[in-house]
């Protein structure tokens, strides 16, 4: 069976596309696309060293939403302390990561004297 007489018979699914028969005369065709989703931006952000979707870091995500009149600040919310918590023991870990390697390299620079 052909392409098109699988069309005519009601429906057709391809790889990159499918059609249906809505009436006698009109085929609806659905473009699939199979290349992986992209945020609007993404690839400039990223080429800028920014994050990739926007709100991963940045002043929407890490300062309070408002304050009150007097200036005092909004309390932080649950989210806020949790990604605050999360950077810092990512931070944490990189330090001591860094400390590992910069003893690794004097003790081998040590050892070659």
């Amino acid at each position: 069976m052909s392409n098109m007489a699988a069309i005519l018979a009601g429906k057709y699914i391809s790889r990159f596309f499918s059609a249906t028969l809505t009436s006698a005369s009109h085929v609806k065709f659905n473009f699939i696309s199979i290349s992986a989703a992209m945020a609007g931006g993404q690839k400039w952000r990223i080429s800028n060293g920014l994050a990739g979707d926007g709100l991963a870091y940045g002043p929407l995500t890490d300062l309070p939403d408002w304050t009150f009149v007097d200036g005092e600040s909004a309390p932080e919310s649950k989210r806020r302390r949790k990604r605050q918590n999360k950077r810092l023991k990512e931070s944490q870990r990189i330090m001591q990561y860094l400390k590992q390697v910069d003893k690794n390299e004097r003790s081998d620079s040590q050892d070659k004297m």
